[in-house]
C-alpha cells in the first residue's frame, strides 16, 4: 500500500483558524517525496517524450495524447501572452469537465498564473461576485452546457464590470468571434 501523505489540522482561513499553509506539513511533504518542484506540465511533457502516442486526457467526444497534449497546451500558452496574461494575473475558467479544460490548466501553471475555476452553471450574481474578488485577466467558457449559455452569462458579467478581461469561448459557441475583449 502506498506511502500516506501526513494529517496536520491548521483551522484554515474559512473558520476564521490559522492560515491553511503549515510549513512543517509542507517540507515533510517535501522529504517524503509527495511534492517535488517540477510543474505538472514538465511531467506531461516528460510522458510525451517517452510515450507520445499513448492517450493522456479522454472524454466522450475525443483524446489528447500526451504529444497533442503539450501541442495544445503550448498554443494555449502563446494565446494567453498575446491576451497579456502573466505571473500571478489570474484566469477565471467556467467549463464543464471536457478535455479541454486540462491544457488550459497547464498553460496557465506554466506562466505562473493562478485558475479560478468555477462552474458554467452559476448564474450572474454569484459569477458577478466571483469575477470581483478574483478580478481575472482572461476568462475561458464554453458557448453551451445543458440549459446554461455560460458565455452570455460570463459576458454580461463582464459588460457590468469596470474590469478589463478578455473572454475565450472554447470548442462550439455562439456565432461570431472566438475571443472577445473588454
Amino acid at each position: 500500500m502506498p506511502e500516506q501523505a501526513p494529517q496536520y489540522t491548521t483551522g484554515g482561513r474559512l473558520t476564521g483558524g490559522e492560515p491553511a499553509y503549515c510549513p512543517v506539513w509542507s517540507e515533510e511533504c517535501y522529504q517524503r517525496g509527495f511534492w517535488g518542484d517540477r510543474l505538472l506540465f514538465d511531467e506531461v511533457a516528460a510522458q510525451a517524450d517517452c510515450r507520445p502516442s499513448k492517450i493522456a486526457v479522454a472524454d466522450e467526444r475525443g483524446v489528447y495524447r500526451y504529444d497533442q497534449l503539450v501541442i495544445e497546451t503550448m498554443t494555449v500558452i502563446a494565446g494567453l501572452r498575446e491576451l497579456g496574461v502573466d505571473r500571478g494575473d489570474v484566469v477565471l475558467v467556467a467549463m464543464p469537465p471536457m478535455r479541454e479544460f486540462v491544457p488550459i490548466l497547464l498553460a496557465v501553471e506554466r506562466l505562473g498564473a493562478v485558475v479560478a475555476n468555477v462552474l458554467p452553471t452559476l448564474g450572474e450574481h454569484e459569477l458577478g461576485r466571483i469575477f470581483k474578488l478574483a478580478a481575472p485577466r482572461t476568462a475561458f467558457t464554453v458557448g453551451g452546457y445543458r440549459s446554461h449559455r455560460p458565455a452570455k452569462t460570463l459576458h454580461n458579467v463582464m459588460s457590468a464590470s469596470q474590469q478589463p478581461c478578455s473572454l475565450v469561448i472554447v470548442g462550439d459557441g455562439p456565432p461570431g468571434p472566438r475571443i472577445a475583449s473588454k
